[in-house]
Protein backbone atom coordinates (compact mmCIF):
# COMPACT_ATOMS: atom_id res chain seq x y z
CA UNK A 1 0.00 0.00 0.00
CA UNK A 2 1.24 3.49 -0.85
CA UNK A 3 1.65 5.80 2.13
CA UNK A 4 -0.23 9.07 2.15
CA UNK A 5 3.12 10.89 2.10
CA UNK A 6 4.25 9.02 -1.01
CA UNK A 7 0.88 9.64 -2.64
CA UNK A 8 1.23 13.35 -1.84
CA UNK A 9 4.71 13.42 -3.40
CA UNK A 10 3.37 11.76 -6.56
CA UNK A 11 0.57 14.32 -6.73
CA UNK A 12 3.09 17.13 -6.27
CA UNK A 13 5.32 15.67 -9.00
CA UNK A 14 2.35 15.32 -11.35
CA UNK A 15 1.36 18.92 -10.66
CA UNK A 16 4.95 20.08 -11.28
CA UNK A 17 5.12 18.21 -14.58
CA UNK A 18 1.79 19.71 -15.65
CA UNK A 19 2.98 23.21 -14.71
CA UNK A 20 6.25 22.72 -16.57
CA UNK A 21 4.49 21.37 -19.65
CA UNK A 22 2.13 24.35 -19.65
CA UNK A 23 5.06 26.74 -19.25
CA UNK A 24 7.03 25.07 -22.03
CA UNK A 25 4.14 25.40 -24.48
CA UNK A 26 3.44 29.04 -23.62
CA UNK A 27 4.86 32.42 -24.56
CA UNK A 28 5.99 32.77 -20.95
CA UNK A 29 8.88 30.35 -21.39
CA UNK A 30 12.19 31.94 -20.48
CA UNK A 31 15.27 30.83 -18.61
CA UNK A 32 14.08 32.91 -15.66
CA UNK A 33 10.61 31.33 -15.47
CA UNK A 34 12.03 27.85 -16.00
CA UNK A 35 14.59 28.31 -13.22
CA UNK A 36 11.88 29.61 -10.89
CA UNK A 37 9.77 26.50 -11.52
CA UNK A 38 12.68 24.08 -11.12
CA UNK A 39 14.46 25.78 -8.22
CA UNK A 40 14.88 23.49 -5.19
CA UNK A 41 12.96 20.53 -6.55
CA UNK A 42 13.40 17.12 -5.03
CA UNK A 43 15.38 14.27 -6.64
CA UNK A 44 12.13 12.36 -7.20
CA UNK A 45 10.71 15.36 -9.03
CA UNK A 46 13.83 15.42 -11.23
CA UNK A 47 13.16 11.76 -12.07
CA UNK A 48 9.56 12.63 -12.92
CA UNK A 49 10.76 15.39 -15.25
CA UNK A 50 13.22 13.01 -16.90
CA UNK A 51 10.40 10.52 -17.42
CA UNK A 52 8.17 13.08 -19.09
CA UNK A 53 7.87 12.08 -22.72
CA UNK A 54 6.76 15.56 -23.67
CA UNK A 55 8.69 18.27 -21.88
CA UNK A 56 11.95 18.50 -23.82
CA UNK A 57 10.12 18.16 -27.14
CA UNK A 58 7.81 21.04 -26.27
CA UNK A 59 10.72 23.22 -25.19
CA UNK A 60 12.38 22.62 -28.55
CA UNK A 61 9.20 23.54 -30.44
CA UNK A 62 8.66 26.77 -28.48
CA UNK A 63 9.43 30.04 -30.29
CA UNK A 64 11.09 31.34 -27.12
CA UNK A 65 13.68 28.57 -27.05
CA UNK A 66 17.23 29.49 -26.17
CA UNK A 67 20.42 27.57 -25.68
CA UNK A 68 20.33 28.35 -21.94
CA UNK A 69 16.82 26.85 -21.60
CA UNK A 70 17.85 23.59 -23.25
CA UNK A 71 21.08 23.45 -21.27
CA UNK A 72 19.19 24.02 -18.02
CA UNK A 73 16.76 21.15 -18.64
CA UNK A 74 19.54 18.83 -19.76
CA UNK A 75 21.66 19.65 -16.70
CA UNK A 76 18.65 19.08 -14.49
CA UNK A 77 17.69 15.77 -16.06
CA UNK A 78 20.03 14.44 -18.74
CA UNK A 79 17.87 11.34 -19.24
CA UNK A 80 15.19 13.51 -20.83
CA UNK A 81 17.11 13.56 -24.09
CA UNK A 82 16.55 9.84 -24.65
CA UNK A 83 12.77 9.88 -24.20
CA UNK A 84 10.58 9.03 -27.21
CA UNK A 85 7.84 11.40 -28.32
CA UNK A 86 4.28 10.72 -27.15
CA UNK A 87 3.17 8.90 -30.28
CA UNK A 88 5.78 6.25 -29.52
CA UNK A 89 8.22 7.18 -32.25
CA UNK A 90 11.66 8.30 -31.18
CA UNK A 91 12.74 11.73 -32.22
CA UNK A 92 15.40 11.97 -34.88
CA UNK A 93 18.87 12.70 -33.60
Amino acid sequence: MVSSEAAGETKDEDALIKELEELCTSNLLSIKTLREKTNNISPTAVDAIANSDYLLHEICKNDNISKSIVEHILRLCPKAVSKPVRDGQESSR
